[in-house]
């Protein structure tokens, strides 16, 4: 037991999963666990690499620390990503991608490495080329998207967990006209609410996963494991455009 984590103090219906984000890579997962834990009091229950390696850190059945108000309802799962910036703030994006024939790719820090992948010889690319450009919590944002491998194993992830804990609807939140929230939830849609979030669907001064996420690629891949209708007039994940 680490100090991030309350043992069997989830609630049972397991209500929401919870989508954040980590930069890098996780290749020291160990230092990576220690750090957020033992320096930060934080803890999630899985944690996804650039390969689609999925690492597990708790039970379902612990509540972790990774979503203030949300922890008690939630199975929080970090995706290793840079994250999303200020258009004409590039610096941090071009420092994390490079390209070559082949398209866009993500380079590592020195002090990272080779990021410390599972997969020998990985190459991470972005499931779309060009940085996509969208607004979160009323900010315009850019950033580059998550691996093919990123969201294939999330798919099953999230599958899983609804075959588990079926109170998690395979949907995530909605705005009057039906396209994704792009913000925080009031307290009683977030109450009522039981699917899929992002962290910034929790508290107004998170951005993660940022505009790039593509929701409708989780949740409709999702659903087909699972043998789901696709939600009624599903709508892009977006009003996100490629710069």
């Amino acid at each position: 037991r680490r100090v991030g984590a309350d043992l069997g103090d989830l609630d049972a219906d397991g209500s929401a999963v919870g989508f954040g984000r980590v930069p890098g890579a996780f290749g020291d997962v160990e230092g990576l666990v220690d750090g957020a834990v033992d320096m930060r009091g934080l803890s999630v229950h899985f944690l996804l690499d650039v390969d689609g390696t999925i690492y597990q850190t708790l039970d379902v059945t612990e509540r972790a620390w990774h979503a203030t108000k949300a922890n008690s309802r939630s199975v929080g799962i970090e995706i290793a990503q840079i994250g999303a910036y200020p258009p004409g703030e590039p610096e941090t994006l071009d420092t994390w991608h490079d390209t070559d024939a082949k398209g866009t790719f993500i380079t590592f820090p020195g002090w990272l490495g080779d990021g410390g992948v599972r997969t020998p010889n990985f190459v991470a690319r972005p499931a779309r080329d060009q940085r996509i450009r969208g607004v979160i919590q009323g900010r315009e944002l850019e950033q580059y998207d998550f691996t093919d491998e990123q969201y294939e194993s999330l798919i099953r992830l999230t599958a899983a967990l609804n075959a588990a804990l079926p109170e998690i609807r395979l949907d995530y939140p909605r705005d009057a006209t039906g396209d994704l929230l792009t913000q925080a939830m009031t307290g009683d849609d977030f109450d009522a609410f039981t699917g899929l979030i992002a962290h910034y669907h929790i508290q107004t001064n998170k951005i993660d996963p940022g505009p790039a996420f593509d929701w409708d690629r989780v949740v409709n891949g999702a659903r087909s494991l699972r043998a789901q209708p696709a939600p009624s007039a599903p709508r892009p994940a977006s009003r996100n455009r490629r710069r």
